[in-house]
């Protein structure tokens, strides 16, 4: 059992298969964030509408990458179409220091991370990078359903990995490709869910707002579809952060954060896959055979 969109080349066929023009083939050729919406799900986006002028962005290349940063405009526009109004936080214009940074502290991962990049730029098309406007506001990264192949960043996505690693300054461009590849999982999931017209759990059971018992984190609980979601991340960074490892100094202690990282996002991974498994009778498929298969992957790496 897998997920029904494995890849950009999968992905692109489902989009193309709901195309009735060449304008809209051309639009989801490029992960036009509107014209996704529209076609993956009609009645979703009919109900909570929005338009975004994605031609008013920066080009920005990352690693082996390239990612439009989105202007404040449309930037905003989006901000207000997932509802964040309200949380003190507003787009930044493209700034040229923050990006003459990534790409300088990215391109030694190109190597290293060259199937995630090529996954990334298969599943995002543009970044809304979210400054505070307030002094308690507070944001990491994000990406949600209903404004497809766009992904949320601030300055925290540079130094810190979750659950709760902080990053020296000097790698922060791996913080922001992991963070990308994180958010471009959750997209993966997105799709999957849209194309399919299945979500995460049976009738009856409300995937976002029901929660699964998860004793790892205590300072914050997670709802069904939070949880599935965690765990497909936490599979990936684990595998990318152990292979990481292997690649770093074993004696050099500047890179005791990443030891910590593995451990805990691999225990994260198991945890997550107990607390599923616990009640899988409440979930569809493919979930529960991919939690199996996940938990034994696991298994064989500890």
């Amino acid at each position: 059992m897998t997920l029904a969109i494995d890849s950009g080349v999968s992905l692109l066929a489902w989009y193309k298969s709901l195309c009735s023009t060449d304008l809209e083939a051309e639009a989801v050729a490029r992960l036009c964030p509107v014209t996704c919406a529209r076609l993956r799900d009609p009645q979703y986006y009919a109900a909570i509408p929005f338009e975004v002028d994605v031609r008013q962005a920066q080009r920005i290349d990352v690693a082996s990458i390239s990612l439009n940063w989105l202007d404040e405009e449309p930037g905003n526009a989006l901000i207000r179409a997932i509802g964040f109004e309200d949380l003190g936080v507003s787009a930044m214009p493209y700034c040229e220091n923050r990006a003459t940074f990534l790409r300088e502290t990215t391109e030694s991962f190109v190597e290293l991370y060259s199937a995630e990049l090529k996954f990334v730029e298969q599943f995002l098309h543009s970044i809304v990078w979210l400054k505070a406007d307030r002094p308690e506001a507070s944001f990491g990264n994000g990406s949600f359903y209903r404004v497809p192949h766009v992904t949320f960043i601030s300055d925290a996505s540079l130094f810190f990995l979750p659950p709760n690693h902080q990053l020296p300054r000097q790698h922060g461009g791996l913080g922001f490709l992991e963070n990308l590849f994180h958010e471009a999982l959750h997209h993966q999931v997105h799709a999957h869910c849209a194309f399919t017209r299945t979500t995460y759990c049976v009738s009856g059971v409300d995937a976002f707002h029901e929660l699964v018992p998860f004793g790892l984190r205590k300072d914050r609980t997670f709802t069904y579809f939070q949880a599935i979601n965690a765990l497909h991340v936490y599979r990936e960074i684990s595998l990318i952060r152990r292979r990481l490892l292997a690649s770093a100094n074993p004696l050099d202690r500047e890179f005791e954060w990443l030891r910590q990282g593995v451990q805990s996002a691999q225990l994260m991974w198991g945890g997550f896959c107990d607390a599923l498994l616990k009640v899988e009778s409440n979930l569809v498929q493919p979930w529960p055979a991919l939690i199996r298969r996940w938990k034994e992957e696991h298994e064989s790496l500890v």
